[in-house]
This record gives structure tokens, C-alpha cells and sequence, in this order.
């Protein structure tokens, strides 16, 4: 039975915290705290090597070189731990990113002898790991290289627990002199010379006795391979791994979270062991030939409903917890870390984590009681900018107010990433200068909520993130008005007809403003907020009367900054000398003392000119605008 113990103090001290999750009946005491994490997505890095000679282990039926044992000290950052045995054999442990909570002391002694392997059974090369029982939740991997002369032809894995009880048959790769193995808890293992049966195969109480059974099968295939590997993997589902789920699962339902710890651990080694099992038999048999086990599907139901539990009955946890005490988030944020993390990562591991099962990370995040809120802005507008993203990031816990909460904040963009740890109250700037050339731009950032508590050290990153996409065109600077008013607003003073009256339209690839009215007001006019370039220096645009003869019109240009400060560009008069066509002039104005800011610009008509100076009053004469341009320095 697989014995569990939490530690007390809320949210994540409640974490696989095993006092042991060993394969016997008698399971160890010593192993410290362990959790869910993420997969590694690099290599762990080395570990500095733990100064002085290893403590014997003080075992009876395990004979270890303790001279030749090699430790270090692991933090989530994982880390790897070599050793050679007395034999030439060396050992290699790798244990990946975040598969532990918290600084642990790691031990790998190589093996002598095995003194209670059945019959004539031994180890070609072996090791014992310290503490006894530790669990990884993210597998951690033993590569053992054999010396010459250690390898033979039925060479296979074997493991025990604690001091050498209920040795069996272990799945491992052999490559040649390489041989490797995944471990999910600390006990002991290594190569076999002689992969024979090392249990009963008639009883199926244990994910040792699952391990066994169907190693043996592979290993030795012959005429009734099939048949019997189809034999022990029903008798496995129908005798430990039913059970196993589903009594986890109805323990699920009364929110009994100390009974269910204790099950449900129980019940997910039992079928990551059956997910294994699987796997082996499919690199032996045709897929086709599984046909026969139906158990398959309805162990991967039970699966799906037993990480479901898991995540329904922390995520009730945490909604409680606030309900409590709205106070204090550490507690309900922790349950909902461990709910998500866990019911993903196993979601994952054994290929249930899909949008039809809501095992996803997608559907969990959107479940779950705590949300993470991010909120984005990106100064620069147009290539060539110096730019900075800033961010706001915090939680909410049931619905309740967005509160700053500790954030690991990454910021992706034009295939570099900058990233770090958000200010107390969920800040997070950085400049990101947007590079020439490039339009538009996508910028990506994520926030993930980092959980720490005093059973947990250094604090880790939960899979509850959050997320903002912005995607942004480069601001236009050229506006040639080829159809309709090329993206700028309309702005009139009244209908046709009226004391003062205006209209805006395009006409031939060019805005046509007409009106006429009151002497001190634009009849009409068009308007667009712009994000000047941090270099901007002038802006041109064409302006022109219409085509008749004489034809005069007043215009206005004017600049309306973020603060609401007016500031006339140009104020003059647009005249025809060339009666029958538009006579466009150029006009050039300075702008340089508003680059990088949010401004807006008017163009205006007035067809009584500015401030009443035409006589005699206007003649509904029109006035026309083309190609305005913004100018970099």
C-alpha cells in the first residue's frame, strides 16, 4: 500500500509531500517533500557534488560501495549526480526541472549484491538511492554504462523497495552497454544478466507484480506470448487498477482531501505503471492485436474521471479558502496550483489531456477559481521606434477584485524574449524597440503565478497563467486618398441649406470640403488621431480651391495634443490661378516638438475664409486636400 503524509500549513504544504510512495507494504519513512511540476524543457544543470564522504546506509540484505557513493544537493532547478562502482559500471542519475519542491539531498551508491534475489538471480550493476521513498512526479532517469563482460543476451531491469524486499522485473532500454531507466521513486535498481519471472505470475496485487508480469512477457516472447500478456494485463486491470481508480474516485466525492491524498496517489501510480505496461506491450504485439483488451478504454475513463476529481476537489478547496478568509490568498491559490498542476501534468503524461476530456490546460485554466489578469500596452508605433511594454498582472480568486500577486512575466517578441519577476503590485516594463522593416508586429505576454509557502523552497511557477496578444500595424504617415477619406473621420457644422453648412466626400482620389457660413468657424473638416514616430520632424500635404475662376477658400491645419493643447499649423488661403483644373500647392510644417506622441490633426475649410477676411462673403466655393504625409527626421 502506498502510504502518504501531508504536511500541514496550507495550499502546497499539503503537496505529495510523501512520507513515502514506495512498492511494498512496509513503505519507508524518510522521503522528504515532492510535487508536481512542469516537464523539463531543457537539460538540468550539474550539481555541485556534496562535500565529505556519503553515510553508510546501514542495510542488511543490500550490500552498496559506499566509498564509490557520489551525492548532491537538488533544488527545482533538477541537476544530475555521477558515480563508477567498484565493477567499472557507471551511473548516471538525471532528475529533470521542478521534480522537486524543495532542496533535497540526493544519494547514489552502487550496488554489490542483492542478497535476497530469487533463486540464482543478480545484478550485473545496480544502485541505491537516497532518501528511500522520495517520489518524482516528473520521472527522473538512471543511465547505467556497463564495463565489458557485464552484458548478456537476457539482460533486462530489476528494482526493489527499501532494504531489498519484493524484488521484480523493471521495464528498461538496453542499448548495447547502455542501459536505462525511468524512476518515479527512490528505491533501488539497476540490470539484470538473467530477466527471469521474479514474482507469482497468477497474482496482481501490486504495480510491482504489474511491472513484473508483463516485463517478463516482453522480454520472452514466444508462441503463447500474446495470449499470456493478454491474461496478466486483464488480470491487472480487473484485480489493481479498477480498484484503484475507482476507489479513489468515490473518496473524491466526500472532500475528504487527507483520505483522498492518500488514494489518489495510490491510484495514479498504479495506472502510470498500467499507461507503461501498455506501451510495452504495444512495442511487442501489432496494435491491432490489443483489440482483445476493452480494459484499455476503461482504464483511460477511470483516468479521466480520477484527474478530474482531483481538479474539482482542489479547486473547491480554494474557493472555500477565500470564501474563509478573503484576506489572505496564499492559502486558496496554493489549492488551486495543486489542482491544476497535478490534474494537467498526469492529464498529460498518459495522453487524456484533450479538449473532449476538459483535461486540457486550456479548459482547466478556465475552470479554475483563480484567473490571471493581464493587461498590456506598447508605446512605440512604427518601425524604428524606441518602444516600451508595460505591464499590469494580477489575480482574481472566485470572481472577486484583480490583486497584485507574485508574477513571472515573459515578454516574446520578434523572436526575442525578455522576461523576469513583476514589481510588487504586478508592474512589468521593458523597452522592446520595434525593429525597421518590420510591419506589423505581434507581441506576446504571458503571466504565471508563482507559488510559494514555508513548505516550499524556492518558490515555484504554477501552470495558472494568463496571456495578451497585441498585433500591430506600423501608423500610417502617407495618406493619398485613392478611395473614401483613406481612414480619417468627417466633420461638418450643418445640413446644406442651413446659415452654416458643410459637406466632406471624395472626389476623383482627393477630400473635397465645401460649405459656407459663419466667418470665424470651418464649414467643414476631417480629423485623425496619429502615433508620431519618435523621429518624426515635418508633415506636407497638397492643399487647393476649386477649379473655377478666382476660386478662393480659407483653410486651417491645427494640432491637438494629448493634453488638449490647440496649436495652429498653418491658417492661409488656398487660391485658383489656373481656372479649370486644381492648382495643388505643397505645404511643409514643423512637428518635431511632438514626436512619439499621440496627437490629432484637423484639416479645415471655410469657405468665408479665416476670420471673416474674404469679401465678399464666400460663394460656395469648395476647397480640396491630398497626400498628407508625416516626415521622419
Amino acid at each position: 500500500m502506498h502510504a502518504i503524509k501531508s504536511i500541514v500549513g496550507g495550499g502546497l504544504g499539503v503537496l505529495l509531500a510523501a512520507s513515502s510512495i514506495a512498492c511494498s507494504a512496509s513503505p519507508p519513512t524518510n522521503a522528504p517533500a515532492a510535487t508536481a511540476a512542469r516537464s523539463p524543457s531543457v537539460a538540468p544543470p550539474a550539481s555541485v557534488a556534496v562535500s565529505g564522504a556519503l553515510p553508510d546506509l546501514g542495510l542488511r540484505h543490500v550490500q552498496t560501495d559506499t566509498s564509490a557513493a557520489r551525492g548532491a544537493r537538488i533544488t527545482a532547478a533538477g541537476g544530475t549526480i555521477a558515480a563508477t562502482g567498484s565493477n567499472g559500471a557507471v551511473y548516471t542519475l538525471t532528475i529533470p526541472e521542478h521534480a522537486l519542491r524543495e532542496p533535497t539531498d540526493i544519494g547514489l551508491y552502487p550496488v554489490t549484491s542483492v542478497a535476497n534475489m530469487p533463486g540464482s538471480e543478480s545484478v550485473a550493476a545496480a544502485a541505491q538511492f537516497a532518501p528511500d521513498g522520495l517520489i518524482f512526479v516528473v520521472p527522473a532517469t538512471l543511465t547505467i554504462q556497463l564495463p565489458p563482460g557485464r552484458v548478456s543476451a537476457d539482460l533486462g531491469g530489476v528494482a526493489w523497495t527499501g532494504d531489498g524486499q519484493d524484488p521484480h522485473l523493471y521495464p528498461a532500454r538496453v542499448e548495447g552497454r547502455t542501459v536505462t531507466l525511468t524512476l518515479f521513486h527512490f528505491s533501488g535498481g539497476g540490470a539484470t544478466p538473467n530477466a527471469l519471472p521474479l514474482v507469482d505470475p497468477t497474482v496482481c496485487r501490486t504495480p510491482a507484480d504489474l511491472e513484473s508480469q508483463i516485463q517478463q512477457d516482453v522480454t520472452h516472447p514466444g508462441p503463447g506470448m500474446k495470449a499470456a500478456l493478454i491474461s496478466h494485463l486483464k488480470r491487472c486491470y480487473r484485480d489493481l487498477v479498477a480498484p484503484a481508480l475507482t476507489r479513489s474516485i468515490g473518496v473524491s466525492h466526500g472532500l475528504i482531501l487527507d483520505r483522498f491524498l492518500d488514494s489518489w496517489v495510490h491510484a495514479a501510480w498504479v495506472y502510470s505503471d498500467w499507461d507503461l505496461a501498455i506501451v510495452n506491450a504495444l512495442s511487442a504485439l501489432a496494435p491491432e492485436t490489443l483489440a482483445d483488451l476493452p480494459e484499455i478504454d476503461q482504464a483511460k475513463a477511470l483516468a479521466v474521471s480520477l484527474n478530474r476529481a482531483w481538479f474539482v476537489a482542489y479547486n473547491a478547496k480554494c474557493l472555500a479558502e477565500y470564501a474563509a478568509d478573503r484576506a489572505d490568498l496564499d492559502a486558496p491559490v496554493q489549492d488551486a496550483s495543486l489542482g491544476v498542476d497535478l490534474a494537467f501534468l498526469y492529464a498529460d503524461q498518459w495522453h487524456l489531456a484533450t479538449r473532449t476530456n476538459r483535461l486540457d490546460l486550456a479548459s482547466l485554466l478556465s475552470e479554475l477559481c483563480v484567473k490571471v489578469v493581464i493587461d498590456t500596452t506598447y508605446s512605440a508605433s512604427n518601425p524604428g521606434d524606441v518602444g516600451t511594454v508595460a505591464v499590469k498582472a494580477g489575480i482574481t480568486i472566485g470572481g472577486g477584485p484583480v490583486s497584485a500577486y507574485a508574477m513571472y512575466v515573459r515578454i516574446d517578441a520578434f523572436g526575442t524574449a525578455w522576461d523576469g519577476d513583476a514589481e510588487a503590485d504586478g508592474t512589468f516594463t521593458r523597452t522592446v524597440d520595434w525593429p525597421n522593416g518590420l510591419n506589423p508586429i505581434q507581441i506576446r505576454v504571458v503571466g504565471t503565478v508563482v507559488v510559494s509557502s514555508g513548505a516550499i523552497d524556492p518558490p515555484f511557477r504554477s501552470r495558472m497563467i494568463g496571456s495578451s496578444r497585441i498585433t500591430r500595424p506600423a501608423e500610417r504617415l502617407l495618406f493619398r486618398f485613392n478611395s473614401g477619406l483613406d481612414s480619417w473621420s468627417p466633420g461638418k457644422a450643418g445640413p446644406r441649406g442651413s446659415s452654416n453648412w458643410g459637406s466632406v466626400s471624395n472626389e476623383a482620389g482627393r477630400v473635397r470640403l465645401d460649405g459656407t457660413g459663419h466667418p470665424s468657424a470651418p464649414n467643414a473638416w476631417i480629423f485623425r488621431t496619429i502615433n508620431l514616430p519618435q523621429n518624426a520632424s515635418t508633415m506636407t500635404f497638397d492643399v487647393s480651391a476649386d477649379d473655377a475662376a478666382h476660386a478662393d477658400a480659407g483653410f486651417r491645419v491645427r494640432l491637438v495634443a494629448a493634453d488638449g493643447t490647440q496649436t495652429d499649423l498653418k491658417v492661409g488661403i488656398a487660391r485658383n490661378v489656373h481656372p479649370g483644373h486644381l492648382d495643388f500647392q505643397t505645404i511643409t510644417v514643423n512637428i518635431a516638438q511632438w514626436k512619439g506622441q499621440a496627437v490629432t490633426f484637423y484639416f479645415e475649410q471655410n469657405d468665408n475664409g479665416v476670420n471673416g477676411v474674404f469679401t465678399p462673403p464666400g460663394q460656395d466655393e469648395q476647397l480640396y486636400y491630398d497626400n498628407i504625409r508625416i516626415i521622419r527626421a
